[in-house]
């Protein structure tokens, strides 16, 4: 696991963004928000996050940061260490580096272009599965696998061979359960299938492991979660505190409706 002589914590601000808008975080046990919280500071603080041409908002650094940490929650290695700097883009931008536009990148030299667009977009319709931030952070997960200076590799290098053995013999669009209309860029390289099945593992995990058990079983084994069983409490939470805001009697009048539902 990542030691540090610097120990860092959240701001009570910070700590309240997570609070409000970041529901992995809102389902996990005390002990377990602890150690999120510790992870999410050590990464804001090791990591240049910064804004291209615009004035980067607490709020979305803290974010974005979190969707990091998120999908490294059950990884030891959660730091992504060969990358130092991530670059925030407003919306649509134009890459030199590649001469065309993106709505995020991830570059080899250590930066991850992210878009604080599409983040909005999804913490308000998750059930779009359009978590662009996620996106390009599996991305720089996957070569994190090859590029880190200390070789320490996030995910096992084991399990990625397991996944890319398996992805080559047996996965086709149907099987996972993508549009057709999907399959050429799934199928264009290994990268972009890994992805579009880590993101589907992490925004809607019940759709892929009815479509796909196979695929959900590895995935579980890759990041050491088990993202359908949050998913699940997550659903129970959401019907928990809509029964309990509906309530007319006034009873739960004034009290925090969110430590009620635990």
């Amino acid at each position: 696991m990542n030691t540090t002589a610097t120990y860092y914590i959240l701001s009570e601000q910070q700590r309240t963004v997570l609070q409000d808008y970041f529901l992995f975080y809102n389902l996990l046990e005390e002990s377990q928000k602890s150690i999120f919280e510790q992870r999410l500071a050590q990464f804001i603080n090791i990591k240049h996050i910064k804004a291209a041409g615009f004035n980067l908002a607490e709020e979305i650094r803290i974010l974005i940061a979190a969707t990091a940490i998120k999908l490294t929650w059950g990884l030891d290695y959660y730091l992504f260490p060969h990358f130092h700097t991530v670059l925030v883009q407003a919306m649509l931008y134009y890459s030199n580096a590649t001469q065309q536009f993106h709505y995020g990148e991830v570059r080899t030299d250590g930066i991850v272009v992210v878009n604080w667009q599409s983040l909005l977009q999804n913490l308000q319709q998750p059930e779009l599965n359009y978590n662009i931030t996620l996106h390009y952070f599996i991305h720089a997960l996957y070569w994190e696998h090859h590029l880190s200076p200390v070789k320490v590799f996030a995910v096992q290098p084991e399990n990625l061979l397991h996944w890319q053995r398996f992805a080559i013999g047996r996965i086709n669009q149907e099987r996972i359960g993508f549009p057709s209309s999907n399959a050429a860029y799934l199928e264009s390289n290994f990268l972009n299938l890994f992805t579009a099945c880590a993101e589907a593992f992490f925004e809607t995990p019940l759709q892929l492991r009815t479509a796909s058990p196979d695929v959900y079983r590895i995935l579980m084994q890759i990041f050491n979660q088990d993202t359908l069983s949050m998913f699940v409490y997550s659903f129970v939470y959401a019907v928990i505190i809509r029964m309990l805001n509906e309530c007319s009697f006034g009873f739960f009048e004034g009290m925090n409706l969110k430590q009620l539902a635990k």
